[in-house]
């Protein structure tokens, strides 16, 4: 879904707010998913989405799967 809004868009704002809890399998597969499947840089994930919440662990945790994808996943 998140590729999708990027189609017709150029920057895609999440807002992860308003809910009580997040599973490490959906953030991992939602977020380290793009970089893992390729289907972003770690560059383009950066220009293009930006992540509003106000629980930093959330956005940290999310920050680590990318990281993790990006090293594990390189050409």
């Amino acid at each position: 879904m998140i590729l999708e809004k990027l189609k017709a868009a150029d920057k895609v704002t999440i807002e992860l707010d308003g809910t009580e809890f997040y599973g490490a399998a959906f953030l991992e597969e939602a977020f380290g998913g793009l970089i893992r499947n390729k289907k972003m840089t770690r560059a383009e994930f950066d220009k293009k989405i930006a992540l509003l919440c106000e629980d930093q662990e959330i956005l940290d945790e999310i920050k680590e799967y990318i990281d993790i994808a990006e090293k594990l996943y390189k050409d």
